[in-house]
């Protein structure tokens, strides 16, 4: 099933504006009551606002549009994440100025009626995007050193409307500045900004966050150095 709503030059009402708005909270709960799934505590402080003042919608000095692309699988226990957190980001860096991409397979849970709320969320927020839902009619097999290829082609799923350009017809000026890359993972709006302003203050081509699994860096195989030497040879 695949929810595709391009809502370029929407106008955003003032209560959205200044604060998330009634349909978005409202959306928020039905969330909640429907995944009983954990949340972080967030906090922007002063401290927050300053830092990332050059990334607000309203104060950067040009316009940035973002594509957004999100994979998810059996994720109910993290979506109510998504649902607090992400509106705080779209509302920071401006929802008009973001494409979101997501792509689900292979849900045996709550995932895909969790994903037809999101759709709505983001329409109330009026951020463009396109939600791709195909639950158990397409599983794919990781076994037999196939996990890197199963998890490319997802990945790729989600990035369809950037390779295609119908993403860039939904974001002013036709363009897309930034590429946003998320999995299913619990975090607060500022540790995207935080790697939003790392990439830009840094003028890098990629910025990465670190995945933390229990209390070490997770998937430590892949990680690479600036010269491409794997991690792990370094210790």
């Amino acid at each position: 099933m695949t929810f595709y709503s391009p809502v370029a030059n929407i106008s955003i009402p003032s209560n959205v504006s200044s604060g998330l708005g009634k349909a978005v909270v409202s959306i928020q709960k039905e969330a909640y009551a429907l995944a009983n799934g954990r949340r972080p505590t967030c906090r922007q402080t002063s401290w927050h606002r300053k830092r990332y003042a050059s990334l607000h919608s309203t104060t950067a000095s040009r316009t940035t549009n973002i594509f957004l692309g999100i994979n998810f699988h059996n994720n109910e226990d993290v979506l109510p994440t998504f649902f607090q957190e992400l509106p705080q980001l779209l509302r920071h860096v401006g929802p008009h100025q973001v494409f979101v991409s997501v792509y689900e397979n292979g849900s045996d849970d709550k995932t895909p009626e969790l994903l037809k709320l999101f759709g709505d969320l983001l329409i109330a927020l009026g951020t463009p995007h396109k939600i791709v839902t195909r639950g158990q009619q397409e599983k794919s097999d990781k076994g037999g050193g196939n996990r890197i290829n199963v998890l490319a082609a997802a990945r790729n799923a989600a990035l369809e409307p950037l390779y295609s350009g119908d993403a860039a017809k939904s974001v002013h000026g036709g363009l897309f500045h930034e590429m946003l890359f998320m999995n299913d993972i619990h975090f607060c709006a500022v540790d995207i900004l935080e790697v939003l302003y790392q990439k830009r203050s840094q003028r890098a081509n990629q910025a990465c966050a670190m995945d933390w699994g229990s209390k070490i860096v997770y998937d430590r195989w892949i990680i690479r150095t600036m010269a491409g030497r794997s991690i792990l040879s370094s210790f």
